[in-house]
């Protein structure tokens, strides 16, 4: 199980099945043979690959709120592969992979200035397949940096309370690997906090390797209990616009005006309501 920043030796209070979305309540269920996650890759990108897809930048927006803001962001890219996660329930999946309301994880690839890569992964994947779930990707792929986009629950937020008062969206911190230095104005985590699951696996894994990467966390609102993604929290991960300019992983473009977030907002959470149980999709 990894956690980042790597001293952090702290214990998850989490199940291992409240945290994914599982076919079976028993993983043990499912045969041995199957347990391992695999990439499907596209005919055209099969009968290419030799050994891994060499790219200059891969954006990977996770959960729903980093799966919806990649998308919007990156709206022209070509679908090149999927991730597949065997414990994952996609009996509800249509065959449109754009679907938001679908439990996948799609790579794609972006014609932009330079060679990227754009995963997004709207299921949750435990803390116990996390590493297995990173390791599949990023040893299929060779990279020069890594953006990576995900979400944090304001009950998971540790901070002096009377000094600085709850904290609140639109809020964005995070975390870089240690020969990786951003001047984008936006505060690094606070320690004591600390993140877990697949961007902690990623971050670990590109610390050990020495690649670049940057790791964005936007707040989710608590509310009556539940974490909900709103337009703040999506407001919140366009403050990193400058970094994906920067980094030449986007040819141009402007940061999203307010009526476009909501936009974004409305598609991908809010239609979702009469689809699902008539409850937003949670992160």
């Amino acid at each position: 199980m990894d956690f980042f920043p790597l001293y952090q030796d702290i214990v998850s209070s989490r199940s291992y099945y409240e945290e994914a979305d599982y076919i079976s309540e028993d993983i043990d269920e499912i045969p041995e043979e199957f347990r391992q996650p695999y990439i499907v890759w596209t005919s055209e990108v099969e009968s290419k690959l030799k050994s891994v897809l060499d790219v200059s930048n891969i954006i990977i927006g996770l959960k729903q709120a980093g799966t919806a803001y990649v998308n919007s962001r990156f709206t022209s890219k070509k679908a090149i592969g999927t991730l597949i996660l065997p414990e994952i329930n996609i009996s509800k999946n249509c065959l449109n992979i754009h679907n938001t309301t679908n439990k996948s994880c799609n790579i794609y690839i972006a014609n932009e200035k330079k060679p990227t890569l754009i995963v997004t992964c709207n299921y949750n994947v435990s803390q116990e397949r996390a590493y297995d779930w990173s390791r599949l990707l990023l040893s299929n792929v060779k990279t020069e940096k890594i953006i990576i986009y995900d979400t944090l629950d304001a009950t998971e937020i540790k901070t002096d309370i009377s000094s600085e008062g709850l904290p609140h969206p639109p809020y964005l911190r995070k975390l870089t690997t240690s020969n990786y230095i951003i001047n984008d104005n936006i505060k690094t985590l606070e320690t004591p906090n600390f993140v877990q699951g697949c961007s902690a696996s990623i971050m670990s894994w590109c610390e050990i390797n020495n690649i670049k990467a940057v790791l964005y966390l936007s707040l989710n609102e608590n509310i009556y209990g539940k974490s909900e993604t709103t337009v703040e929290t999506l407001e919140a991960f366009d403050k990193s616009f400058n970094t994906l300019t920067q980094e030449e992983a986007i040819i141009s473009g402007n940061t999203f005006k307010k009526e476009e977030l909501t936009s974004i907002y409305k598609n991908n959470f809010v239609t979702r309501n009469s689809i699902s149980n008539k409850s937003l999709l949670y992160t």
